[in-house]
């Protein structure tokens, strides 16, 4: 198995922006000399992720999670450190040597670097059946401009692609050229045959659109249906769409189509617009309204709101208005709520979707769609209450408790602005909507119960929780930290310290010892390269610490405080285990049981001899001279 090479893996960590590979993942915004945003690996509401440019390393108080560039694409890809520098290098042009050759494909059927490496080949052959110049393929150019009314310029902007009906093995024969038949299996491009092989091409006879994931990288594809193209006998004909299924790199309800290219435009337009399709997507990209995302054939999860949080947490929702769009609506509707994000919904004439609707239009940006956006809580009382205030009482109950059920997630800030709009929307007292919401919520026995009307309180905002130091801190801990902010002091302190100085308890005690044999022993080269010497967990509480904002004004006085702690509660231990030898030796005399009067002697002057080793406990010597060179 080749190695990176350890200069290759330096200089893609000092020439790759650790903010540039995680901002494609998370929203940051400067705070200081440092960068902030919502976790990346767990569901938070309030910014717990920091990045550290100038130490090239993240830190996630939300997961725990700290460490480099390297360990972050691992967390998030699932990558080996092998295949995150490949990624890296490839991803930054920047050169990849190897101390080993003779390189050997993966055969792992889970190596998702060959698993996108298919993808990407089989995007290749879609796009030059789509470019040949026979018959089929200008059928569907012409099917693509005429019918769908797209330029050939998007169609090549976004690599779309035509599965022949039938490819006479071609794409299975290029790729058993480079991959194995695991690999190409579990690729999903094919049906798997009777005994578990790739055999007949799951698309055939159908428009091919990428799907890509947040990084731009092909991960699956969808087949739209074409008349009279796609087979009769195919096993799907039936289907106007169908995707590829999941794969180890591909899983439908996490990933959002075209979210790679809005989140780049988020910032300039501040919302996320949610539509049906991919064509959907296409066509607002098409028209200048580039934030547009669509999810993959099923309604919106959680997960993938929870991927648009942490760019935005403004959404506009651009769905069908047939009854199973409004009914996707509301549902969107409850979820956004959970993640408290600001839901507005474009209201279509009836009949139409958000394609056809902007193909006859001329509108190329948010605000022009503004004057159809309604709120998430009047699109919810016209979905329910079509008749308005005129319904009947019963019909009004219905749908109250139809809000309050999809008002019990949220926070109650957001809970008591819906609850006021809901009085105004439906023209019934607010105090009286407030009691029914409160008896709903103590039957439900679900939701935090909401302050009163007339005494509500804004919760006190979080302190951010870098600035914040823990409470207590341990010996062990402040030289950790003295040696990630002066590395300097590593070296003598490791030539004055001894393990039996630290305590056991301490979860630190094994890693500080740990650091101090790599500089006693000279194998200490930098921060850069932790990977070569400790473990994993080791790493990250070394990250961890790297990333807080300890301050020393005085390093060597603080470090002289701490081996004089160190020292001072070693020697007092060691006073008291003679101490007690000394009470067992005189209850044995007390009690006329033999024992040893020179022991007793011995014990004494032991002990004497540790006080007066307290008054010259151990110090860092001036930093020119050495101890160990003395």
């Amino acid at each position: 198995m080749s190695i990176i090479s350890r200069e290759s893996i330096e200089n893609i960590r000092q020439n790759v922006d650790i903010c540039d590979v995680v901002s494609v993942y998370v929203q940051l915004k400067r705070i200081g000399s440092r960068w902030r945003g919502l976790s990346p690996f767990n569901h938070e509401k309030t910014p717990s992720f920091f990045v550290l440019p100038e130490k090239k390393i993240f830190k996630c108080f939300s997961s725990g999670h700290a460490g480099d560039v390297f360990h972050f694409l691992q967390l998030k890809e699932n990558f080996s450190f092998t295949e995150a520098a490949e990624w890296l290098s490839h991803r930054y042009n920047l050169p990849l040597h190897y101390e080993q050759s003779g390189r050997s494909v993966p055969t792992s059927s889970n190596n998702s670097k060959a698993l996108l490496d298919i993808q990407k080949a089989a995007e290749t052959f879609y796009v030059d059946c789509w470019k040949s110049s026979d018959d089929l393929a200008e059928r569907v150019r012409t099917y693509w401009v005429k019918d769908r009314v797209f330029s050939l310029q998007l169609a090549e902007q976004y690599s779309i692609g035509f599965a022949p009906p039938d490819d006479s093995g071609t794409l299975l024969h290029r790729l058993q050229k480079s991959f194995t038949r695991e690999q190409i299996t579990n690729a999903g491009l094919f049906y798997p045959s009777r005994n578990g092989t790739a055999s007949l091409p799951r698309f055939r006879g159908r428009l091919m659109i990428p799907i890509r994931d947040i990084q731009g990288r092909t991960i699956g594809f969808s087949g739209r249906q074409l008349d009279g193209i796609t087979p009769q006998q195919d096993p799907a004909h039936e289907s106007k769409y169908i995707n590829s299924p999941q794969t180890p790199i591909f899983n439908k309800g996490d990933i959002l189509f075209g979210l790679d290219q809005a989140r780049q435009h988020i910032q300039g337009h501040k919302t996320f617009l949610l539509v049906e399709g991919q064509l959907d997507t296409l066509r607002c990209h098409s028209l200048g309204l580039l934030t547009a995302i669509a999810p993959q054939g099923t309604g919106i999860t959680e997960a993938q709101l929870h991927h648009l949080r942490r760019y935005s947490p403004s959404l506009w929702c651009f769905l069908d208005s047939d009854e199973a769009g409004q009914k996707a609506a509301m549902r969107v509707f409850k979820m956004a709520l959970k993640e408290e994000m600001e839901v507005r919904f474009i209201l279509l004439p009836e009949g139409q979707d958000p394609d056809s609707f902007l193909r006859d239009k001329a509108y190329t940006s948010l605000k022009d769609l503004e004057s159809l956006a309604c709120s998430a809580m009047t699109f919810a009382i016209r979905h329910l209450l079509p008749q308005g205030t005129a319904s009947g009482i019963h019909e009004k109950e219905r749908v109250l408790r139809t809000i309050f059920d999809t008002l019990s997630t949220g926070s109650s800030i957001i809970r008591e602005t819906y609850l006021q709009e809901v009085s105004q929307l439906m023209g019934i007292d607010y105090r009286s909507i407030f009691s029914d919401f409160e008896r709903f919520s103590s039957q439900a026995g679900a939701i935090t119960p909401m302050a009163s009307p007339a005494n509500h309180e804004v919760p006190n905002p979080r302190f951010d929780i870098v600035s914040q130091k823990p409470k207590v801190h341990s010996v062990t801990y402040d030289l950790l930290s003295l040696i990630a902010h002066h590395e300097d002091l590593g070296a003598p302190l490791s030539h004055i310290i001894e393990k039996t100085w630290l305590e056991a308890q301490d979860p630190d005690h094994e890693l500080l010892w740990h650091l101090l044999e790599k500089f006693r022993e000279g194998s200490w080269k930098n921060w850069d390269h932790l990977d070569e010497n400790f473990t994993t967990q080791e790493c990250e509480r070394l990250y961890t610490i790297l990333a807080m904002n300890d301050v020393f004004e005085d390093p060597i006085g603080i470090a002289n405080m701490c081996l004089r702690k160190l020292y001072k509660d070693y020697i007092q231990k060691a006073i008291e285990e003679i101490t007690t030898r000394e009470s067992h030796s005189f209850s044995k005399k007390e009690a006329n049981i033999p024992y040893d009067e020179e022991d007793i002697k011995k014990l004494h002057l032991e002990k004497i001899h540790l006080r007066h080793l307290l008054k010259n406990p151990p110090q860092l010597p001036p930093q020119d001279t050495p101890q160990w060179q003395r």
